[in-house]
């Protein structure tokens, strides 16, 4: 797991906002097939998923998932800026934060 020293701020932000408190930060997918689906979710049960933890950021994935994305390079948690008040994070498998090519946005 690599997350962006950006994501990585506005990461600690969430989980210290009312949304975050009691809930812990997931990574999901919808398809395995189709890496493109990756993203990230707010969830109270992390009862058999895996811990991973990158710039003082907890983050849970399903063990059989990070095995397969770990093939590819790994997981990489970045957040990209819309406008001046919004952003995003860009979810990727492969080198480093900005790789583009297996990736999923979420807001």
């Amino acid at each position: 797991l690599q997350i962006s020293d950006k994501a990585g701020e506005e990461l600690k932000k969430v989980m210290l906002s009312p949304q975050g408190k009691g809930n812990k930060l997931v990574i999901i997918f919808k398809d395995m097939a189709e890496a493109a689906d990756l993203g990230l979710a707010l969830d109270e049960s992390v009862e058999s998923l895996e811990l991973l933890e990158d710039k003082g950021v907890t983050v849970y994935i399903e063990p059989g998932l990070k095995e397969y994305l770990e093939r590819f390079g790994g997981v990489n948690i970045d957040y990209v800026s819309r406008g001046s008040t919004t952003g995003g994070y860009h979810v990727s498998v492969g080198s480093g934060p900005s790789n583009k090519s297996k990736s999923g946005d979420c807001e």
